[in-house]
């Protein structure tokens, strides 16, 4: 499926599939908005003037009946995927919105702002709540990179931008175990793993390198057996393999047992090269645009 091309300027920020796959929402730098059905590529609804900044974050919601984007103009535009329908716009936040994550009954919104910030929003009344969210509320597809069950993966010295994104692997879903890892995306060049929820103050974690330049994104697969990232500067996207030894047979020599992230290992499987590709401008539009038959996100790819 081709949702971009050079010559009009028109950069992609981020994609979602629907969570039956039937359809994949690209939003775009100048902040406008296109929703395509996967099977056929043609255009099902298209914001021309959605926001008024670039829009870095999007997420259909479980039950597959809204359609959540946040912008850097620091509003999240919430629309109703029948109607297509926009309903008021959530505003609160004093900075651009950078993640959001959806709560599994579709109830409820956390969001992530440039400033640090986060915020609790209730879906069905596009209200602010006014405390945080309950503990038993349960987030499958975990997005933020600032929340209780990530506070560790920031340790005493980072700045808050040194940590681009994450991803959460789908623990009994891939494994055969019940247990998650977090896979987090830094300015160094780094890919860290660490086990889900990550509350502790001094984590185990494993770390990879292959990036020359900060990472910008990471994303699981569906079954949680592939990570891909993209860099920044090296222009560089790399599919590698997760590998959970838990689950094998034969555990790996000289992997460390005291963490629970230790029996988990990543190993790159193919990259590109900085002279036979141009620059991504972000993890989603290198998913739909040059793998879109890769099954990202628990949803399913368009070719």
């Amino acid at each position: 499926m081709l949702i971009w091309e050079m010559n009009t300027k028109k950069m992609i920020r981020s994609v979602a599939f629907s969570p039956d796959g039937a359809l994949l929402a690209a939003a775009f730098k100048n902040g406008s908005l296109s929703v395509y059905n996967s099977e056929n590529q043609t255009v099902v609804k298209e914001f021309k003037t959605l926001a008024k900044e670039q829009i870095d974050a999007l997420e259909f919601s479980p039950d597959g009946q809204l359609l959540v984007a946040g912008s850097y103009d620091q509003c999240i535009y919430v629309i109703g995927t029948k109607s297509w329908k926009m309903k008021k716009p959530l505003k609160g936040h004093t900075s651009s919105i950078s993640h959001l994550s959806i709560s599994d009954d579709s109830s409820t919104l956390i969001t992530n702002s440039r400033d640090y910030e986060i915020m609790y929003w209730d879906l069905a009344t596009s209200s602010r709540l006014k405390t945080a969210a309950s503990p038993e509320l349960r987030i499958s597809k975990w997005n933020n990179i600032l929340g209780w069950p990530v506070q560790g993966i920031w340790t005493y010295s980072a700045d808050g931008t040194d940590v681009n994104a994450l991803s959460v692997s789908g623990g009994s879903n891939s494994s055969g175990t019940d247990e998650e890892v977090i896979a987090t995306a830094d300015d160094f060049g780094q890919i860290t793993l660490y086990k889900f929820p990550c509350v502790e103050k001094t984590p185990k974690f494993k770390q990879f390198c292959g990036h020359s330049a900060h990472v910008t994104g990471v994303e699981f697969s569906r079954d949680s057996s592939t990570l891909i990232s993209i860099g920044g500067g090296d222009y560089g996207v790399f599919q590698w393999s997760h590998v959970n030894y838990a689950a094998s047979a034969s555990p790996a020599v000289d992997t460390p047992q005291e963490s629970v992230v230790s029996d988990h290992d990543l190993q790159v499987v193919s990259s590109t090269e900085k002279s036979t590709t141009r620059k991504v401008e972000s993890l989603h539009e290198y998913v739909a645009v040059t793998v879109g038959n890769t099954d990202i996100n628990g949803d399913v790819g368009a070719t």
